[in-house]
């Protein structure tokens, strides 16, 4: 019988920058092959368009599989232990880092918005 894993543990790897979107929480969980192309698209600046997001979303349903219970969408096969208090207290941590790194992205994209506004209104008025 294979080890249980923790849910709490595998949100923390998921939600992480860097070690969640190269695929931590599927080597810890035995996902060796999904984890491995996770971690091969990160490398390709590229890739990181899918396996952002994709980390995002598996940290979201490992927390809501947390709260919630049952088994997370993303990992059918996996042996989890039964939730205890320190997995809820890791699925608030990933939960918050989650939403720190989305505040984050949000701020950049907001902020680049506003100076190419402000670009194309000087460019209108040295054209008139």
């Amino acid at each position: 019988m294979s080890e249980q894993k923790s849910k709490g543990v595998a949100a923390l790897l998921a939600s992480m920058p860097v070690v969640g979107w190269a695929g931590a929480d599927k080597y810890y969980v035995g996902d060796t092959k999904l984890g491995l192309i996770q971690t091969i698209l990160t490398f390709f600046i590229i890739g990181m368009f899918l396996t952002i997001p994709w980390s995002w979303i598996s940290t979201f349903l490992l927390v809501l599989a947390i709260f919630m219970g049952g088994v997370p969408y993303l990992y059918p096969e996996v042996n989890w232990a039964p939730v205890s208090n320190t997995d809820k207290a890791l699925g608030f941590v990933a939960m918050f880092i989650l939403l720190l790194a989305l505040g984050a992205n949000f701020s950049v994209s907001t902020e680049n918005f506003i100076k190419r506004k402000k670009k194309l209104k000087k460019s209108k008025k040295r054209a008139n």
